[in-house]
């Protein structure tokens, strides 16, 4: 998203940006189930797990004042139609993180769709 604002002769700026970053994995494995009874079986089984899910938002703001006495051309930029320029441009940016959740490991994750045996 993208945004400014110009009044006078101060002009402003920001844009902001985000996306949530997670990846997805899924694997068949066997297991054995009723491990150790007497019905024991061996079944194969389709586990998803991920590794972790994670925010990522940044933010830049900009901010200038100045004029330059040139005629823009381009109708009211500026006080009586002068084109600005950026004299006292300033910019700055700022980057944050989130963790949503950690990280799923395959051994301990309860998603798991029996797909052949019992």
């Amino acid at each position: 998203m993208r945004g400014g604002a110009k009044v006078w002769i101060v002009e402003g700026a920001f844009a902001l940006s985000g996306k949530v970053i997670a990846e997805g994995k899924c694997a068949l494995q066997t297991a054995k189930k009723n491990e150790g009874a007497k019905n024991e079986k061996e079944i194969v089984e389709l586990v998803m797990y991920h590794n972790g899910i994670k925010a990522e938002v940044e933010i830049t703001v900009s901010g200038s004042v100045g004029m330059d006495k040139s005629n823009s051309g381009n109708g009211n930029d500026g006080i009586n139609g002068y084109k600005k320029s950026a004299n006292n441009e300033e910019k700055k940016g700022v980057k944050r993180e989130w963790i949503w959740a950690e990280p799923l490991n395959k051994k301990v994750s309860p998603f798991r769709i029996n797909v052949f045996g019992d």
